[in-house]
């Protein structure tokens, strides 16, 4: 089996959009034509410091992170020096690209997606808009297609506002694509890696279905 790892580079630059899974893969596809539909690549969101409702500010800790097998390593390490621009309605936004740090995967029971997207079938949607139950269902109907056993978890917490703190939305071109933030729990070494290796759903060229370890400590640091 390929082993896949997650492979790092360090960025500088002063901020990103909140929002920035499309507008990332974008650049990247566009400074490196390979990239464009590869059926391989996952892209992690970029983590920093939330400044205003659309703006996410760079840190020290930031990085542009690929979970990616490793046959195309090789593909990703020039990306190293170079600049990528990301672009989000009439506004843009340059980072520099760094040296690369590579990362193996260390299976942990408890692991966590800040965003998943997955299709539902038309049982499920039942001519009602998407909800925190639709998603449970469709994600536990993946784990079992992928012989995956944790416990499922998406919190039903609401906010002031009554909206579910769970709740992700993201925008992909025009289109206006809903998730939720994902926990699973209690996961043999096997399960937690097979799950950090494939995850759930789609669009993980986007940021999206792309499970990492719980950490220890809570950060004010934040993905998109």
């Amino acid at each position: 089996m390929n082993t896949v790892f997650d492979l790092s580079f360090r960025l500088t630059g002063s901020y990103i959009p909140y929002d920035h899974g499309y507008s990332l893969y974008s650049s990247l596809s566009t400074l490196h034509p390979t990239l464009h539909n590869a059926e391989w690549l996952a892209i992690h969101p970029i983590h920093g410091l939330q400044v205003r409702s659309r703006t996410l500010k760079l840190t020290e800790r930031s990085r542009l992170r690929f979970r990616v097998p490793a046959d195309f390593l090789s593909l990703l390490l020039p990306l190293a020096g170079r600049r990528l621009v990301l672009i989000d309605g009439e506004s843009t936004f340059t980072l520099n690209v760094g040296v690369p740090e590579l990362q193996q995967l260390r299976p942990k029971p408890d692991l966590f997606s800040r965003c998943v997207t997955i299709k539902l079938s038309a049982a499920e949607k039942d001519d009602r808009p998407p909800n925190r139950e639709m998603f449970l269902a469709a994600i536990r109907g993946q784990m079992r297609q992928l012989n995956i056993e944790g416990e499922l978890l998406i919190d039903d917490k609401q906010d002031s506002k009554g909206h579910d703190v769970s709740r992700r939305v993201t925008h992909i071109k025009q289109q206006t694509i809903v998730g939720y933030s994902v926990r699973v729990s209690g996961l043999s070494e096997e399960h937690s890696l097979k799950l950090q290796e494939v995850g759930i759903g789609g669009r993980r060229r986007m940021g999206c279905g792309i499970f990492n370890p719980i950490a220890s400590s809570r950060s004010k640091e934040q993905p998109a």
